[in-house]
């Protein structure tokens, strides 16, 4: 674990340092930002289900509240220019 993301901090290094380029945008946030209210969008789901509520169910239902505020939030905020073109590329092959 802990060796996997020490190598990929250094190849992040290695690639600034020799072509001044990396793997990150600002468009990540926009996947981050949305995460935070999906968390607390499943926690009230979670928290609004009876106690006596079955395992799987409750699961369940926690991870479609997650997903509604997620998706709902990712629409929101738009798609990026460069989603646009690889989704245009991905349904006209």
């Amino acid at each position: 674990g802990s060796a996997l993301v020490f190598i990929s901090i250094v190849a992040c290094i290695q690639l600034w340092v020799l072509l001044r380029i990396h793997p990150f945008s600002t468009g990540m946030l926009r996947p981050l930002i949305a995460s935070v209210p999906a968390f607390f969008g499943g926690w009230a789901v979670a928290e609004a289900l009876p106690s006596s509520a079955p395992g799987l169910a409750t699961i369940a239902l926690t991870g479609l509240g997650f997903a509604t505020v997620y998706v709902l939030l990712l629409w929101v905020f738009g798609t990026p220019t460069e989603d646009k073109e690889l989704w245009r590329r991905f349904r006209n092959r």
